[in-house]
């Protein structure tokens, strides 16, 4: 019962970001604390597989990018919890936020099983799982919502393949100059 309430909450919540229901309500916000709560929110289960999260970030400063926060959290919970779900024991996932001109990253890096060569678009369909996902539970709804987020945000999300895991990258426009209004 839990597990079919849960799938029916990410498919309403799919729908209404695909539909636009859902509305992203911008500040410019620390986006390390963003961060830092959505760590918070799996850090229990990373603690159980012994999996080490760093958050790394370039400069001292604040960085401060206009987001939504409970959503760019949510977003980011999705992509910690794939990274937990498919890393080993003992291992580590390390976030890194980095800004440029035009730009803010939030890149989370794992050591887990990764995807296959020619995944890296796939992998962000509805209900669609990687090939490496070795019996894990998943219903393949993470990524596709997190991505809808990012679009609202007028950002973009890359995937980069390692030798040993998976690289997220999520990137969140500096600021709302010329943006259009979603």
């Amino acid at each position: 019962e839990k597990k079919i309430r849960f799938l029916i909450e990410k498919f309403i919540t799919a729908a209404r970001l695909e539909n636009r229901v859902i509305q992203i309500r911008k500040a410019d916000t620390d986006l390390k604390e963003t961060v830092a709560r959505a760590v918070f929110q799996v850090y229990k289960k990373a603690e159980e597989k012994h999996i080490f999260i760093e958050i790394c970030q370039e400069g001292k400063r604040p960085v401060l990018v206009p987001h939504d926060r409970n959503w760019i959290c949510e977003g980011i919970y999705n992509l910690l919890d794939n990274s937990i779900k498919y890393s080993p024991r003992d291992s580590r996932i390390t976030v890194l936020l980095r800004k440029n001109e035009m730009f803010t990253e939030i890149r989370v890096d794992d050591e887990g099983c990764g995807i296959r060569e020619g995944e890296e678009n796939r992998i962000f369909q509805m209900f669609c799982r990687g090939e490496n996902v070795n019996g894990e539970e998943g219903y393949g709804m993470g990524l596709f919502i997190t991505r809808e987020i990012v679009k609202k945000h007028d950002g973009f999300m890359k995937v980069r393949r390692r030798e040993r895991g998976l690289s997220m990258s999520v990137y969140l426009p500096e600021g709302t100059k010329g943006m259009s209004e979603k």
